[in-house]
């Protein structure tokens, strides 16, 4: 029974070797037809070589015809099938995904792919998110599982269109309306607790009056309001922490307060211009008249009470309460675009960012003997746009035109004196243009 397997299997190689010398006489026969005849005799040896092995040559182009002619007419060549190159590779392609590399793939090497397949799958829940952070198991410690489930991973949709550029919008603390305000100088509060109207695909035009023509959206609109013209733009607004009342400035020295949720129209002005008995005292070495400077940020204090306004080189404070002014700091050589609150507890403590790349943090109790900062935090290289204070008197956040996104330690900061000893270094580009 052996020696007749034996005999089965060696007549099965040399048909195989048989196929071969077939495939490569023939080969070399249409070469060999290419090239002028001098007789030349090949030698095939099929010794060794399988169908396997010619299969993997032909698909590597890797097949070169040898002879001991020295004729310079008579180069190697190498056989390449169409389509294919040289460097083809050994490994066929395969429909199925190799295990092993799968494995690589989710081991988290090369970052985390479990949560990209849940937020494919829709399986996102923030809430469980959290809750298990501290006992469920994560292959490596990064910053990437922890932001895919909370990162929008779909192109929105639109709900609203405007005729004019929008420049601020803020949700309220509970997120059950979101206004936005306008070049157009409009405000619009739009109820966010009812669900769009799915009736058409895009906005449609507000229907709810003549004046809101300009605005398509598919939400429902609470309140419109036409604010006071100032120049060029809107160019913040914030929220009372009731949500009842809502500040917007427009690079004028005066900033507007009006109601959220009423009907009514009534804005009141919240001048930060001097009195007209400071402005009689001012003299010609002032740099700012009454009208002169604009205000670019303001903000609510943390009893809404209070409001913090900014502008041209400027920070003040106004006294709802006592309908007047109590604070004005010469705070920067350049416009502040943004300035805060640093705590909630006392609202002592100011901080204000600016064009001149710096921000500064202000103590009201210490203004009255000296009209210096407290401290300064010094690391943009070009102007800063706004600033957001966490509340607890410690840490600040500021986004600057350098690009760059900045989280700040008050502790940390420099003193006056340390900042007077280092001079004004400007780091910026000349002419750089951030947008």
């Amino acid at each position: 029974m052996q020696s007749n397997w034996d005999n089965g299997s060696d007549n099965a190689d040399a048909s195989a070797n048989d196929d071969v010398s077939s495939v490569l006489s023939s080969l070399f026969g249409l070469q060999g037809a290419n090239r002028r005849d001098n007789g030349q005799q090949y030698t095939i040896s099929t010794q060794g070589i399988t169908l396997a092995d010619l299969s993997r040559l032909l698909n590597r182009g890797g097949i070169r015809i040898e002879d001991d002619d020295d004729d310079d007419d008579y180069e190697d060549e190498e056989f390449s099938p169409p389509g294919e190159t040289a460097d083809a590779p050994l490994a066929v392609p395969t429909g199925e995904p190799d295990p092993v590399g799968v494995e690589l793939l989710m081991s988290g090497e090369f970052g985390s792919v479990s949560n990209k397949m849940r937020s494919r799958e829709d399986e996102r829940n923030v809430a469980r998110h959290f809750l298990n952070r501290g006992s469920s198991s994560r292959p490596v410690h990064t910053k990437e599982p922890y932001l895919q489930d909370l990162v929008p991973n779909t192109n929105g949709t639109a709900v609203a269109k405007f005729d004019d550029n929008v420049y601020t919008a803020q949700f309220s603390a509970d997120s059950s309306f979101f206004y936005t305000c306008g070049q157009d100088f409009r405000l619009h509060v739009f109820d966010m607790s009812a669900m769009p109207d799915s009736s058409g695909q895009t906005p449609r035009r507000h229907e709810r009056n003549h004046e809101d023509q300009h605005l398509q959206t598919n939400l429902k609109v609470l309140k419109s309001v036409q604010g006071h013209h100032g120049r060029w733009t809107i160019t913040d607004a914030n929220l009372s922490p009731d949500n009842e009342r809502l500040i917007y400035s427009s690079l004028h020295p005066t900033v507007y307060m009006t109601s959220v949720h009423d009907d009514s129209t009534l804005q009141t002005p919240i001048p930060f211009a001097d009195t007209p008995s400071a402005r009689r005292r001012r003299t010609w070495l002032d740099d700012y008249s009454s009208d002169s400077f604009g205000i670019y940020s303001t903000r609510f204090s943390a009893d809404g009470n209070e409001v913090i306004a900014g502008g041209s080189g400027m920070i003040f404070v106004y006294d709802l309460l006592a309908n007047r002014r109590t604070v004005k700091i010469m705070a920067h050589d350049d416009d502040v675009n943004s300035c805060t609150w640093a705590d909630t507890a006392s609202g002592n403590v100011l901080v204000s960012a600016s064009d001149d790349s710096y921000l500064k943090v202000w103590d009201r109790r210490s203004l009255g003997s000296s009209n210096t900062p407290s401290g300064v935090l010094v690391g943009h290289t070009e102007g800063i746009t706004y600033v957001s204070a966490k509340g607890d008197g410690r840490y600040v956040i500021s986004n600057g035109k350098d690009q760059a996104l900045r989280l700040w330690d008050l502790r940390k900061m420099r003193s006056s004196a340390e900042f007077e000893r280092m001079g004004y270094n400007n780091y910026g580009m000349r002419g750089f243009d951030y947008r």
